[in-house]
């Protein structure tokens, strides 16, 4: 309990200075003149005014407060290398036991990380955390902060504390040791994207940290999909360039690593990597169709409209050495380029699409067997069939039959139904998700709008992924030696384009089934991809099997782990897992290899991994603190109060601002009315004592 005095006037303070003033001229008259009593009335009225002014006494029942002390433990990737993680745990374990030793005092701690990605942004925001903890405390309670870190902090510009702001110091515990070395491997620039078959490059550069660089060449690895496809010498604080070529389409991981420096801290940063994205400069496709249609100007339309396909569009009327009576005007301006096309160009074309073909004699059978090896050897045929496949002039009966994966048996089907996705359609990337793009009220059953045609026969080969009257495949895929051929048994996709019955996915159907004949690697039926998000490496597997087989995930130190990814039997499998090192991860499934890079890229935070004393010295000297390596002695800790010096040469301070709460406060005058009664008669008699005499 502590007690203090105030005043409690029962008049306004105006008031009670004029009567003040008004005494003090009667009292310096009275005396003036000499009157007998005049000083004592004068006194009398000084009683008064003491009284009007009522003096009181507060006495307050205290509640001490706590002072606060934020702990602030850098855990950033920079702090996992050498045994830094070892020093700081230790130095926390000694300030927090250091701290516990002065009464009345708390401990906030506050852990920073930083994320573990592929990000340019990736820093240590040390003073980021410590304002969001700071903000939590009151002002009269905040006793400093102590830094344990190595130094490497990326957000300076938020720091505020000044020791003109009558704010607690900020102590710095360096972790690391003096005269680091370290190597860092810098991408200075490379592409997003490449184009298959072409030269790209990526330019890069070593720079050394501490000591003298090396004035001879070292060793740098170039790996494309883990991979080495180049290696070169070059000399520190040098630019220097891979030429390399993608011979596919698709996402590649492009990693660049030196060779270790004598003395180094850490090889985290003789690292980088990059994700280059393959492209095909121009898919080129061949559209021929047998006969006008409606479905004719459905295939050619979406086929143009993709920027990445240049379209070659040809319809086959009449055979050459037909003749009648059609008018000249009425016939082609150019003859159809049968040698051109099928024989002289025809290895140039990533896929050929057959639209309602009839065999007309235009493409002898040394043609169609041209094709045939134009499948084998990689490339690409897509088949559209209607009436005429049933018919004597179908396809199938040309040598193209080695390569078609259905047989007509020479029925029709006219009548109306609704196409589904098979069991495997459902798992397949070409049709898989189909049903969420359509927007029919229909929806809820994938009742699409019907096709009205079918052309019945029998299956041969390959997967059939929509099924149409009875069960009967509609759309089948097939690979055949190194190239794909797709068959669909209905020229109806038209009216899904005319929105008839609500229409359906024909865009996305038609779109994925082309990119899948020319290879698109994320249309894979089975694939295996990964990548880094967050902390977290994120597996995908597509399959046809409706079971996931085991994967194995090598991380960048070499240990192994076996997982089983999660499936429902109708989708791609996939499975989450814990990043916990940086480098290269390869997952590994029955015939497939995914790689994810987990780091910082060219990060601040991978840039020089040294302990930054310049940075800890800037802090401590704006705050107040203390600067002090840890391998080298954790200083002593006390409290002290405001004001003075926080460090010396082997200790440091935490400021004891003595707060409080207050629980209860009690008012009583400090004279009591009884006394100032008293006193203000004997004052009267007195007066009157004096003037009788």
């Amino acid at each position: 309990m502590s007690g203090r005095m105030e005043w409690a006037p029962f008049l306004p303070w105006p008031v009670i200075v004029i009567f003040a003033v008004i005494v003090a001229v009667f009292m310096f008259y009275s005396l003036y003149r000499q009157d007998r009593g005049g000083l004592w009335r004068g006194l009398f009225l000084a009683a008064i005014i003491a009284m009007l002014v009522n003096p009181v006494i507060i006495r307050e029942i205290r509640q001490p407060e706590n002072d606060v002390v934020i702990v602030v433990i850098d855990q950033s990737a920079s702090q996992t290398i050498v045994n830094r993680a070892r020093q700081t745990r230790q130095a926390y374990q000694s300030v927090v036991a250091a701290l516990k030793t002065i009464p009345g005092l708390d401990i906030k701690k506050v852990v920073v990380t930083s994320p573990m990605r592929s990000q340019k942004g990736a820093s240590t925001r040390l003073f980021t955390a410590y304002n969001r903890a700071k903000a939590t405390i009151p002002a009269d309670r905040f006793g400093g902060a102590i830094f344990i870190s190595d130094g490497q902090i990326h957000d300076f510009s938020q720091f505020n504390d000044r020791i003109n702001d009558r704010t607690g110091p900020v102590h710095v515990l360096l972790s690391g040791e003096k005269n680091e070395i370290d190597r860092q491997l810098i991408i200075k620039k490379s592409p997003k994207y490449a184009l298959v078959g072409k030269p790209a490059r990526v330019v890069f550069q070593i720079r050394d940290f501490g000591a003298m660089p090396a004035k001879t060449p070292v060793r740098v690895e170039l790996r494309i999909n883990d991979r080495v496809t180049a290696q070169q010498d070059i000399i520190p604080e040098q630019s220097a360039q891979f030429s390399f070529t993608l011979d596919r389409a698709g996402e590649a991981v492009l990693s660049l690593s030196v060779e270790a420096r004598s003395g180094e801290i850490s090889l985290l940063n003789n690292q980088a990597a990059l994700s280059v994205n393959g492209v095909r400069e121009r898919l080129k496709v061949l559209l021929v169709s047998g006969q006008p249609h409606p479905g004719e100007r459905t295939w050619r339309n979406l086929l143009k409209s993709d920027a990445s396909v240049d379209l070659a569009h040809f319809t086959i009327l009449r055979p050459p050495e037909k003749s009648d009576f059609t008018p000249l005007n009425e016939l082609s301006l150019i003859t159809f380029p049968v040698q051109e096309l099928f024989q002289t160009r025809l290895k140039e074309f990533d896929l050929i699409v057959f639209d309602r073909y009839l065999v007309r004699n235009v493409l002898p059978p040394s043609y169609m067997r041209g094709i045939n090896d134009f499948v084998r050897s990689g490339g690409a045929l897509l088949f559209v069939v209607g009436p005429e496949y049933a018919q004597p002039g179908s396809l199938y009966n040309t040598p193209l039959s080695e390569v078609l994966p259905f047989k007509p048996n020479g029925q029709v089907l006219e009548e109306g139904f609704a196409a589904e996705t098979t069991d495997i359609g459902q798992r397949h990337p070409v049709t898989a998700g189909l049903e969420k793009n359509v927007k029919t009220a229909a929806r809820k059953k994938q009742n699409w709008g019907r096709w009205l045609r079918q052309i019945d026969g029998q299956q041969l080969s390959g997967n059939a992924l929509l099924s149409g009257i009875d069960g009967k495949p509609l759309l089948i895929l097939d690979r055949v030696e190194k190239g794909r051929v797709a068959v669909m048994t209905s020229d109806q996709v038209w009216l899904w384009a005319r929105g008839f019955e609500g229409g359906g996915p024909y865009g996305e159907l038609i779109r994925k089934l082309a990119h899948w004949l020319m290879k698109e690697p994320d249309l894979e039926e089975e694939n295996l991809r990964a990548r880094i998000k967050g902390n977290q490496l994120l597996i995908r597997r597509d399959s046809l099997s409706p079971e996931a087989p085991p994967i194995t995930i090598t991380q960048p130190s070499g240990k192994k782990q076996i997982i089983t990814p999660k499936t429902d039997g109708k989708g791609p499998a996939t499975a989450r897992i814990p990043v916990q090192e940086m480098g290269l991860y390869r997952v590994s499934g029955p015939k497939r290899t995914a790689l994810a890079y987990a780091g910082f890229g060219q990060s601040p935070e991978m840039s020089d991994l040294r302990s930054n004393m310049t940075m800890a010295k800037k802090i401590a000297g704006l705050s107040g603190g203390g600067v002090f390596r840890i391998n080298q002695g954790i200083p002593d800790i006390t409290g002290i109060n405001p004001g003075v010096v926080m460090a010396g040469k082997s200790w440091i301070g935490v400021v004891r601002n003595n707060a409080y709460q207050v629980k209860d406060s009690r008012l009583s005058p400090a004279i009591p009315p009884i006394m100032v009664l008293l006193l203000g008669g004997l004052l009267i008699l007195a007066s009157w004592w004096r003037e009788g005499r």
